[in-house]
């Protein structure tokens, strides 16, 4: 049976045959599942238009650079399994917060500092914090729902980076106690460590953060101003980047990182493709509605039970937020009746897991290791949105 499997023949057979079968059988006809189907690609649209090019792209050539350039030591050294768990943590937590990015945006990054050796509980710190502890995302959440939820969130988000990821470093730190080395990475030049690789990581996280930068606020206010000026912030960036590339950096270095960077492409966007797709049929794009009817999850969603809490924070880990988002769809949702604990355990459990990442994070880490992150991502905001549920 295994011999059958790996002849790429009978591969090609059997999906052949799957798609026929899917052709015969699936109720193309059926008005739901037509509208379910459209969703989906509509939500792929949206996904390669909005965040391929500018959010995605960037993160490879980041992540890339991490396991081609960085040196291997100085990550073990802050964020390996035997480095101090106080500083560890922190410098995971603080570095993932500062990038104020998606869920899908920061899985490179996190399989390169994975794969350079960082342990299993601070880089999935900084997979947690990343999303979610969100400055951005934080200080939206202040302006339309208040001190008092705003407070919340970020509060819960700094404190459960912390908390799972030091749980999954109980859990799994024997696994991580072996030798976790980068898997394309070739040879390092001598000049590895000098400051031509800390610039190249920040002209690239500045292309990655002014292009994406969201307008907050008036146009007066800071976070406005840098608005108006973001893509000539990103230039700069630019030109910065392509200044190392021409004087800094040899053409077998820059070969290399292109073939890690792409090495890294190919493992991840089949697997975000495939469940930006199925979050689409289930569940449609923003106000809009997939094979789920909204009707029914929401009528599970209003009051501040147990329950409603439980369905929030599961919703939230399957569905699909792109930075920000999450809030006006949950002025939406409470707006039909969503309670504010439950609103909190969609912000906390929303940003920081979807389903196209749990496909990416379990090809790193394996479906032992990404379910029991994924349980303590729902169980602790579970837990979350209904105390503050039940205070409020």
């Amino acid at each position: 049976m295994k011999r059958i499997f790996q002849d790429s023949a009978n591969i090609k057979l059997g999906f052949l045959a799957l798609l026929f079968l899917a052709a015969a059988l699936l109720p193309f006809d059926s008005p739901s599942f037509s509208r379910a189907l459209s969703e989906a690609f509509l939500l792929l649209s949206d996904y390669a238009r909005d965040h391929v090019l500018l959010c995605l792209i960037p993160a490879f050539f980041i992540a890339g650079a991490i396991s081609l350039f960085l040196n291997k030591g100085a990550i073990i050294q802050h964020l390996g399994p035997e480095s101090p768990k106080i500083k560890a943590y922190s410098v995971a937590s603080v570095s993932g917060a500062l990038l104020s990015v998606c869920s899908c945006t920061v899985l490179p990054l996190f399989k390169g500092i994975h794969k350079k050796g960082a342990g299993i509980g601070p880089a999935v710190s900084f997979l947690y914090a990343g999303p979610a502890v969100n400055v951005l995302a934080a200080t939206l959440t202040f302006e339309v729902f208040g001190w008092k939820l705003g407070t919340a969130r970020l509060g819960a988000s700094i404190l459960f980076a912390i908390v799972i990821g030091f749980i999954m470093n109980l859990l799994f730190s024997d696994d991580e106690r072996e030798t976790n080395a980068a898997m394309f990475a070739p040879p390092q030049s001598s000049q590895s460590s000098s400051y031509r690789v800390p610039l190249l990581i920040l002209s690239l996280l500045g292309i990655l953060i002014f292009a994406n930068w969201k307008s907050l606020g008036g146009a007066g206010s800071f976070g406005g101003k840098i608005f108006q000026v973001r893509f000539l912030i990103a230039t700069g960036f630019v030109l910065l980047l392509v200044l190392l590339l021409l004087f800094r950096f040899q053409k077998e270095e820059i070969s290399n990182w292109m073939a890690v960077t792409r090495d890294f492409s190919l493992q991840i966007l089949p697997l975000l493709m495939l469940g930006v797709l199925v979050v689409g049929f289930f569940f449609g794009r923003p106000n809009s509605e997939g094979l789920l009817p909204l009707e029914k999850l929401m009528s599970y969603l209003s009051g501040d039970t147990l329950l409603a809490n439980s369905v929030a924070a599961v919703s939230g880990a399957l569905m699909y937020f792109a930075t920000l988002t999450e809030v006006p769809i949950l002025q939406g949702l409470m707006g039909a009746g969503m309670g504010e604990g439950p609103a909190l355990a969609l912000m906390l459990a929303g940003p920081s897991l979807s389903l196209p990442s749990l496909f990416v994070i379990q090809s790193e880490l394996g479906w032992k290791k990404t379910s029991t992150y994924a349980l303590l991502v729902v169980g602790f905001s579970t837990l979350a949105g209904w105390i503050f549920g039940m205070l409020s």
